[in-house]
């Protein structure tokens, strides 16, 4: 079970997995990392829904793969096929 958490301990989480805040409506904060995003509220404790939404949210950040990104060894474009 997620328990409450600090505003200060969950948003140095969120910094280190490379999120950024922006200002979100009244007391609120919108922190985003390429399509993940998660909005907290400004205040002492946050409550464990939206800790857990926002662990959630670093988890699935972190555990895209870098291969799937990058191009593969054996991917050749075009150009370089005609060079063999």
């Amino acid at each position: 079970m997620v328990k409450p958490m600090r505003y200060k301990d969950l948003t140095k989480l969120l910094r280190d997995a490379g999120f950024t805040s922006r200002q979100g409506k009244g007391d609120h904060e919108v922190w985003s990392l390429g399509r993940y995003h998660v909005s907290i509220t400004q205040t002492r404790d946050i409550s464990p829904g939206l800790v857990r939404k926002a662990l959630k949210m670093i988890d699935e950040s972190q555990t895209k793969t870098p291969q799937a990104e990058a191009p593969q060894a054996d991917d050749q474009t075009p150009e370089q096929e005609g060079n063999e």
